[in-house]
């Protein structure tokens, strides 16, 4: 089954099969507190602490705004699935600036809890700012931590993340340590990109200027975007993690890039900032960059329709249940 979701938010469900490139085996408050790390058992994910906190957290909190807009058809399917029901507790796995967990804790209502965990402590200032404006009067919190190796408490009745758990050094202790922190019988509800090929957003962007910047190699099932874009692997992964009845679903959306009076600067400002284009764009030659950009507008500028810029997404929804 793969799910569409249209541009106002709103999701079409169709029996289609995935293409055959993603199936290989393949009224004021106060400023709440982010809550410290526990000890953490010896594994060692620093090189994505580093990077989440040196260079593109901040990145990532100053697009938030067009991240969030970027993801909006995502962000709403994958709460959709998740069915987050009034009372429950809910774990937001890589949380970033606040987007899944603000519209998670309003639907758990008074009565439930959301507890928004990263490693980012740029990005969950942000959220926590967001909380002040957006979430009055929400039970929300925030958790700096490491999510492969924080002793969480079974307490949780949900497990959910946008894109938040394909970075992990050892995805197999990550998901059994996240697997502790359900309930019997809870549930999760991620949100991961399929192979780059089929992204539309961070694969065309790449083509247009591929032969000034070469394609960058894969990285499927590496610690990073795609690290589980191959659905059979990470069912497998999943299951021999603690849980069961675990699915993968096809997610599909039109995604909006860029909008406003100039949607061509919108979206490149997006692009040369986060995401792989951006990782690409800035480890290229001085020389490359400079060809490489007006090439980027002049296709972007051909990709202008109804004063904005619209690029396929395409994920998996993996959901299941504790064992």
């Amino acid at each position: 089954m793969v799910i569409f979701c249209q541009t106002d938010g709103s999701t079409l469900q169709n029996l289609a099969k995935p293409s055959s490139s993603d199936t290989k085996s393949n009224p004021c408050v106060s400023m709440p507190p982010v809550i410290p790390s526990r000890k953490s058992v010896p594994l060692d994910n620093t090189d994505q602490t580093t990077y989440w906190n040196e260079g593109a957290g901040a990145k990532w909190v100053a697009n938030q705004a067009r991240l969030d807009r970027l993801f909006a058809p995502l962000t709403q399917a994958l709460v959709a699935a998740a069915a987050p029901r009034p009372g429950e507790h809910v774990l937001d796995i890589g949380c970033g600036c606040g987007d899944v967990s603000l519209a998670t804790a309003a639907l758990v209502g008074p009565t439930g809890h959301v507890r928004g965990v990263d490693i980012s402590r740029p990005m969950l200032e942000r959220a926590r700012a967001r909380q002040t404006v957006e979430g009055r009067g929400l039970a929300l919190d925030w958790l700096e931590a490491d999510a492969m190796t924080y002793a969480f408490e079974p307490t949780a009745d949900l497990l959910i993340s946008r894109f938040g758990v394909m970075f992990f050094a050892d995805p197999l202790a990550a998901f059994g340590n996240l697997r502790r922190g359900l309930k019997p019988g809870g549930r999760f509800a991620f949100l991961c990109w399929r192979r780059r090929e089929s992204v539309e957003w961070m694969q065309w962007p790449l083509d247009q200027v591929a032969h000034v910047i070469p394609l960058p190699p894969s990285t499927l099932g590496a610690p990073g975007p795609f690290g589980l874009a191959d659905e059979a692997a990470t069912t497998r992964l999943l299951t021999q993690a603690g849980f069961s009845d675990v699915t993968a679903d096809p997610v599909e959306a039109a995604l909006t890039v860029g909008e406003g009076s100039d949607p061509v600067d919108d979206a490149l400002g997006l692009l040369l900032q986060t995401g792989p284009f951006a990782s690409v764009f800035n480890e290229a030659e001085d020389s490359a960059r400079a060809q490489a950009k007006p090439l980027l507008r002049r296709a972007f500028e051909a990709k202008v329709q109804n004063d904005a810029v619209r690029l396929g997404g395409a994920c998996w929804l993996y959901r299941g249940v504790a064992r």
